[in-house]
């Protein structure tokens, strides 16, 4: 609690009656009443209202403006303007939280420093003895312990490591087995295609030589049909001379016999020339079934080429596949390998660390109760006392803050205005920050009448 300090208001008269007049017209309200050990009666209007002051003009009173030491947000709000208050009585209350904290946090620095200056003055006691005794043997076994897993963690990193190579291994062969098939089908795919192609070459010469027959067979025909022809106009001509010759009517003459017999000699050339023809037609007709199942066997030799070329090409493509995705699974075992090997290492290099650190662990712990049995240095002790006293110190500060979030009155009188409400902020710097400049720095105006004024007590 600060008293921020007084102003002497005459008499409760005009001086007294100007300030409650202009403090009205600030943001804030503020009821200003005084104590006299004269009857008073005090009227105020909050918020832009009057306010009046009757009573004995021979008295003097004192106002005194009252804050927190520190700013904190306000709890309770126990009075209000126009109120008595007796001296010690509690006013308002701030947060205290992070005061009721750091009096804890202090006391159990004081308790450990206490404590610390205990152990210091009496040793180490039976059971503290064997408490370290226990906590060195902890620490021994700890030791063995971490010895046992760095051994585990080397065996397990190199049978890991043992693993991972034979997986290489294993992909790596598979890739080789692969490259190999694909050479194999390589070959085979070429096969097919070269058999095909002699085989199309084969057919397309074949095809060529029925195509050579179907033209012979056709000049055969044209041929055969000539002689047709020839026959038919010898035979026509012969006909017609022998009736010319009046020999119809004298068939015994030996020149119309001599004519009968060339006609029948032309009749027969001309049936042979017929047979001929008949024989050459039918040679064509066989030629040209030749020369279309010669073609139809090209087509069908040529689609094979393709089947074979288009066979090819899918299987190099899958051959192609089947390599990627070994030289993938030779890739991931590689990465299998490099990473198993790092954490092994890692595993290792963990279990080896835990190791040393169990091993300086128990130095610390044998090297701990060599110094417990040793009786402490004067030094020690000075420094542990200092610390005990500093401690206390630091407690009984926080005490006073934790009583400082308490305002409580210094003296009797009458609250004549409070500034803050609760949930506000209220203490020096709160108050201060708020830009009012009516109640900048003060939260609560009381008005006292000095001792030694000849007046009763209001």
């Amino acid at each position: 609690m600060t008293a921020r300090g007084s102003r002497q208001t005459a008499h409760l008269s005009p001086a007294l009656t100007k300030g409650v007049f202009n403090d009205m017209g600030r943001a804030k309200s503020m009821v200003l009443i005084a104590v006299m050990t004269v009857p008073i009666v005090v009227i105020a209007f909050l918020g832009g209202g009057a306010l009046a002051a009757s009573g004995s003009s021979g008295v003097d009173a004192i106002q005194v403006d009252l804050n927190f030491e520190t700013p904190g947000v306000l709890t309770d709000v126990l009075v209000g303007p126009g109120e008595r208050v007796t001296k010690g009585q509690v006013l308002a209350r701030i947060d205290d939280g992070d005061a009721q904290a750091n009096l804890a946090t202090a006391q159990a620095g004081l308790a450990r420093a206490r404590a610390t200056l205990r152990q210091l003055s009496e040793g180490m006691s039976p059971q503290e003895r064997a408490q370290a005794q226990v906590e060195q043997e902890q620490a021994a076994a700890t030791t063995d312990a971490a010895a046992v897993a760095r051994s585990d963690a080397q065996a397990q990193a190199s049978q890991t490591s043992t693993g991972l190579e034979t997986d290489v291994g294993h992909a790596q062969s598979q890739l080789q087995a692969l490259i190999a098939t694909a050479a194999q089908d390589e070959v085979a795919y070429q096969a097919a295609i070269d058999q095909a192609r002699a085989q199309l070459t084969a057919d397309q010469t074949k095809l060529q030589t029925r195509r050579a027959e179907l033209v012979t067979a056709q000049a055969e025909v044209a041929a055969a049909q000539s002689r047709v022809d020839a026959a038919t106009a010898r035979l026509a001509q012969d006909e017609a001379a022998y009736n010319q010759a009046g020999c119809p009517s004298r068939p015994s003459d030996s020149d119309c016999q001599a004519m009968a017999a060339a006609i029948q000699s032309d009749r027969q050339q001309l049936i042979d020339a017929q047979s001929e023809l008949a024989d050459a037609k039918a040679a064509v007709q066989q030629a040209q079934s030749g020369v279309d199942d010669a073609v139809d066997q090209v087509r069908l030799d040529g689609e094979a080429v393709t089947n074979a070329v288009n066979a090819q090409a899918a299987g190099r493509l899958a051959d192609q596949q089947a390599i990627d995705r070994g030289r993938e699974a030779v890739e991931d075992a590689q990465n299998a390998k490099a990473l198993g090997n790092l954490q092994a290492t890692q595993q290792t290099h963990q279990s080896a660390a835990g190791l040393r650190a169990a091993v300086l662990s128990e130095r610390a712990a044998a090297a701990a109760n060599a110094v417990e049995d040793q009786p402490p240095r004067p030094s020690a002790l000075a420094i542990a006392q200092s610390d005990v006293e500093a401690a206390q110190a630091a407690v009984d500060l926080a005490r006073l803050a934790l009583a400082d979030t308490v305002l409580r009155a210094p003296s009797d009188g009458v609250v004549v205005a409070v500034n803050n409400a609760v949930g506000e902020v209220a203490g020096s710097t709160g108050s201060e920050s708020s830009g009012d400049e009516g109640s900048s720095g003060v939260f609560l105006t009381l008005a006292v009448v000095p001792a030694g004024s000849g007046e009763g007590t209001p």
